[in-house]
């Protein structure tokens, strides 16, 4: 799929430097007390700087959006010196992967960010990467047998449609996701303030106090209803948000519900030529070690001085996961551990690590963790769609976008127009060069794309797991695993996005390098105040 191809190249050096090497004459004194120091220290696991008399080995497990901006902000943070090897099975971007069709790449993943991620919108302009040319589309939202609310090309009558059919209800809610995503975004100063989390629950706490952390297990719907939307409103335009966004609505926590609605709010866009461009610059940036392997197991090694380290096994990736599990291990050492690929579920659709000999007090997995990812079907279809199956006699009469508001009997969620990765001005003018993309529970058969189009020319789909199921007893796993390995995946049971992970990475990066320098992770003077209700 992607043409970049990464060789497999034998680990550097994991031997001492020494120190005549490492520092001038003049510091051999104070190395010499470090060194002595680091052989009395009470405690492993809060060794200061001065006592690294090496430099650090960091393992990255996984390289999606999360590991690969791991490696970003840990070589940002640890300097040049420092050994960073990436693990991955798959291409480099993970879930923002694209998909061929027609002879052109379409977002199969993740596929838009929000124009207040700061993150994404800094990255793009540093990396030379740039924006893809938008494309002005409309929207209809379907209740299984006619439309309900269709988008016009003129604002003022969209407008009126909504207040017609809504009241103020879509404008409160916009305020209201204004309101929380500047919650939201103390964040980005708290991390550039060097603030890191060892839980989730941690981080949502300083973003917007109680009632984000209440947010990511209490459900949206009885909120809204409580600040007097309609259930016309909630049952049809929330609706919507949610299942395009997640693929649910009836359950889901107000935390992951508001990320999905700004999910649909205007301003979205992408990266021109794939969103995994961001990852493949971001490794590159990094100069991380790239391992195509699997990763069965990390390994604490208590017996390591002056700290303990951990020993990644891998195999060389196979074609499945079976054939993996059958090659002999690879057994590298590292001093510090980023995991960034989801342990909940099992293979072949993921891979869970298998952690030994970790103390009963740290937060290692025993086995997967509890709760499941959403099993979504992405078809693609090069076609017309059939305009009588929703009500209409011309296919030029129906919207861009087709949401469905309520899970209908062809049993798909949106259908919708999807341009090239690198779609050009002239044809986003004239809006060409789509096919459509379906997002659906299954691969759609034969006599559902007969349902949806009078003509198909090419077809093909993605099955993936693409974001955790949000709802109201869900646990949400810690960032801090034990002290030295910690995982980024966790930021996604509050809600799933590709900020959200580069949100995660950043704060990983960070507990790594507060554990390496011996500093606190300052979650505790990380509350910030002024947390208003949603």
């Amino acid at each position: 799929m992607f043409s970049q191809v990464f060789r497999r190249r034998r680990p550097g050096s994991r031997g001492y430097w020494g120190v005549a090497a490492a520092v001038s004459a003049g510091s051999v004194l104070s190395v010499l007390i470090a060194w002595i120091g680091g052989a009395v220290a009470a405690e492993k696991g809060a060794v200061p700087v001065t006592q690294n008399y090496r430099r650090p080995r960091i393992a990255i497990i996984g390289g999606g959006i999360g590991g690969t901006s791991s490696a970003y902000f840990l070589r940002k943070l640890f300097g040049e010196t420092a050994q960073i090897d990436l693990y991955n099975i798959g291409d480099i971007g993970g879930r923002t992967a694209t998909i061929k069709l027609a002879g052109r790449e379409y977002e199969a993943g993740g596929s838009i960010i929000h124009g207040r991620n700061k993150y994404l919108v800094d990255l793009v302009d540093q990396l030379g990467l740039s924006k893809r040319t938008k494309v002005p589309t409309s929207t209809g939202f379907h209740n299984g047998e006619e439309f309900v609310l269709t988008e016009s090309k003129w604002n003022l009558v969209t407008v009126g449609k909504l207040v017609w059919r809504y009241g103020f209800d879509f404008f409160r809610l916009y305020q209201e996701v204004d309101a929380w995503m500047t919650q939201f975004e103390k964040i980005y100063t708290l991390q550039d303030e060097g603030k890191a989390f060892k839980t989730v629950e941690d981080m949502v706490d300083a973003m917007g106090g109680e009632a984000f952390i209440n947010g990511t297990r209490d459900p949206l719907i009885p909120l809204l209803k409580s600040h007097g939307y309609s259930d016309r409103f909630i049952g049809e335009v929330v609706a919507a948000a949610t299942r395009v966004s997640y693929g649910q609505f009836e359950d889901i926590s107000v935390f992951a519900g508001m990320v999905g609605v700004a999910g649909v709010q205007p301003g979205l866009w992408a990266v021109h030529e794939g969103n995994y461009k961001v990852s493949e610059a971001l490794l590159k940036e990094s100069k991380a070690n790239v391992y195509k392997s699997l990763v069965m197991s990390v390994e604490l090694n208590s017996t390591s001085e002056p700290r303990e380290t951990f020993i990644i096994h891998s195999v060389p990736w196979q074609q499945s996961y079976a054939e993996a599990k059958q090659k002999s291990k690879d057994r590298i050492e590292y001093d510090i551990v980023i995991v960034d690929i989801p342990q909940h579920g099992k293979p072949p659709m993921q891979h869970p690590i298998n952690f030994a000999g970790f103390d009963a007090g740290s937060h290692v997995p025993s086995g997967p963790y509890p709760g499941e990812y959403r099993h979504t079907v992405a078809n693609f279809i090069d076609g017309v769609p059939k305009a009588s199956t929703f009500g209409l006699d011309n296919p030029e009469s129906l919207p861009d976008s087709i949401i469905e508001v309520v899970e209908p009997k062809l049993r798909f969620r949106s259908l919708a127009k999807n341009f090239p990765v690198d779609v050009t001005p002239e044809e986003a003018a004239a809006k060409e060069g789509y096919v459509y993309k379906v997002f659906s529970t299954e691969p759609l058969d034969d006599e559902q794309v007969e349902a949806l189009f009078e003509t198909v020319k090419e077809r093909t789909f993605v099955d993936w797991l693409a974001y955790p199921y949000y709802g109201t007893t869900h646990q949400i796993p810690p960032f801090e695993l034990n002290p030295g390995v910690y995982y980024v995946n966790a930021i996604e049971w509050a809600a799933s996005a590709i900020e959200m992970s580069v949100i995660g990475s950043k704060n990983a990066a960070l507990l790594a390098h507060q554990y390496w320098t011996g500093q606190s992770s300052n979650d505790d003077e990380a509350k910030v105040e002024d947390k208003d209700e949603l």
